[in-house]
């Protein structure tokens, strides 16, 4: 029942952002789907907030924080990020063969997704940089990609005035040192872009000894 339940959720987000419609068409089937859930506090998965806000920014389409729609998705981050791990999974991925590696993908395109925010004030910041770090917290250490990574990193600038976001860049900091992927341009560029309007502080510098030495290491970076 909740397998079916998922899969019902996934197929009207993509409907309502069926691909040749425009952007306003899009955001106007996505947000009376919003107001609807909304309305009736459909519980979502962070798979299903992380497919929104994926299609959301793949569209164009920025999703506001903020009125009965924004709180209601603020709400349902912090939902989502309280349960066990294997609630974090799409259903298709949630057998225990999947093991951290379904976690680690919706955990990244969550945090990719955010590029799709728009009007987070502080509190909204917050909230979301808190339940995300909850969420990066609870995937194994040693098994996140360079391209996992470089979506995570791509996306968390939005959060950047949030007290939180300075644990939610450490968590993935840690996980960047630990992964034994060639570090490529693309990756870089990512990562550089995503904390380009961050504040000094350990986790920063930190993450720029660590950038460092992965580009002299890798054999996908000229340095001539």
């Amino acid at each position: 029942a909740r397998e079916s339940r998922e899969r019902g959720k996934a197929g009207a987000l993509a409907a309502a952002s069926s691909r040749g419609a425009g952007s306003a068409v899009v955001l106007g089937k996505l947000w009376a789907l919003l107001e609807g859930w909304a309305e009736h506090r459909t519980p979502l998965s962070l798979s299903n907030l992380a497919n929104l806000l994926q299609r959301c920014a793949k569209e164009g389409v920025s999703l506001p924080m903020k009125g009965r729609v924004g709180e209601y998705l603020r709400g349902q981050f912090r939902e989502a990020t309280r349960v066990r791990q294997g609630a974090l999974l799409a259903p298709s991925s949630s057998s225990p063969a999947a093991g951290g590696r379904g976690a680690i993908r919706v955990v990244s395109g969550a945090l990719y997704g955010l590029r799709a925010v728009s009007e987070c004030d502080r509190e909204a910041k917050e909230e979301i940089s808190a339940s995300l770090c909850r969420a990066v917290q609870g995937t194994p250490l040693n098994a996140w990609t360079i391209r996992d990574l470089s979506a995570a990193f791509r996306g968390i600038g939005v959060l950047n005035e949030s007290q939180t976001s300075p644990r939610l860049l450490g968590e993935l900091v840690v996980r960047l040192v630990r992964c034994r992927d060639q570090l490529d341009g693309q990756g870089v560029g990512n990562i550089l872009y995503g904390v380009r309007n961050f504040q000094d502080g350990p986790e920063l510098r930190l993450l720029f000894q660590t950038l460092s030495s992965k580009i002299k290491e890798s054999r996908q970076i000229s340095l001539t």
